[in-house]
Order: structure tokens, then sequence, then C-alpha cells
């Protein structure tokens, strides 16, 4: 887990998906580190990966409520998500509790990233939102700044040989 993630975690006390999800441990490299248990067998793989859970759907559709939403805090949004909030041993959200439409869509963005974590969303989740893939401290990375080389995936050549008006993705020339 990397010290953001722990962070996040650590932002509103009693958060189960940190306290039963993870555990301090002697990594490889013999230094004790914060690992995740959602998937116990790294060995053989034989852990089941989830595709879609209700969680993420739910977590969607508020942010995209949100998102078109011109006050941005609704209450549809907060009811989508409260279930997943007491769920983790957190209060529950109400309309006061945000003051901006930013800060309400980062604070589901955040419920994302802790609800789904290592599950392979948060990639795609910053890439949406264009933010930087990677942090030193609080700056962003220079090679995971949002459409830095390679920060985005390349264009299949089958679809730039089919469709001559596509250009290849930064980094994949």
């Amino acid at each position: 887990m990397t010290a953001d993630l722990v962070a996040d975690y650590l932002r509103e006390a009693g958060d189960k998906r940190y306290t039963e999800l993870s555990d301090e441990v002697t990594a490889a490299d013999a230094q004790r580190k914060r690992m995740t248990r959602k998937f116990l067998d790294a060995v053989n793989n034989t852990d089941p990966s989830p595709i879609i859970r209700t969680s993420e759907i739910a977590l969607t559709r508020a942010e995209a409520l949100a998102e078109i939403s011109t006050a941005g805090i609704n209450q549809e949004s907060i009811t989508l998500v409260n279930p997943i909030r007491v769920r983790a041993g957190l209060a529950p959200w109400t309309l006061t509790t945000f003051t901006s439409k930013a800060a309400f869509i980062d604070a589901i963005l955040t419920e994302r990233r802790k609800e789904l974590a290592f599950e392979g969303h948060r990639r795609m989740d910053l890439l949406r939102r264009g933010q930087a893939l990677r942090k030193t401290g609080q700056v962003a990375a220079a090679a995971a700044v949002f459409g830095a080389d390679k920060t985005i995936l390349p264009i299949p050549q089958r679809e730039i040989d089919q469709n001559k008006g596509l250009v290849q993705n930064s980094g994949y020339q």
C-alpha cells in the first residue's frame, strides 16, 4: 500500500476496509510494510477476481449524477454512497457534508479508491479525470502527468490502418 492510500484510509477513523483488509507484514526485502489482505493467494493466484461489484456500480452512478447535477451535491448520490460508507464503519454523508461540487466529486472518487483498492480501477479513474498517475510527495511525477508519453495506451495498429484519420497516442510512434 502506498503512503498516499494509507493516508486516505486513515483520514477518517475506523475504516474497516483498512483495518480488516490490510496487515503489517515482512516483505521480500525484509522490511515491514502494509499489504492488502484482499487477495491472499499471491503464489497460485487462485483468489476470486471480481469482474464488477454492486459497490462499483453505485459509486460510478453517484459520480455521474454529481457530474451532471447543476448543484453537484445531490441526495441520490449520497443515498448510493452511504450504504458503502456505513458498511465500512464510517459516518453517512448528508447534503451539508460538502461545500462544493468539486469537493463532493473528490470525496466520491476517494470512496472509489478505498472501496475498489487493488481491483484495477484507479488508473482509469485518474485518466478519466485528467489527473497524474503517480506523485512524488505532493507533486505529480513528470512521466506520469496526464497526457505524458505512454500514460494513455496505444491505439492498435489495425485501427490506425483502417482509419487514416487516427493519430497514434504520444510515445508510441
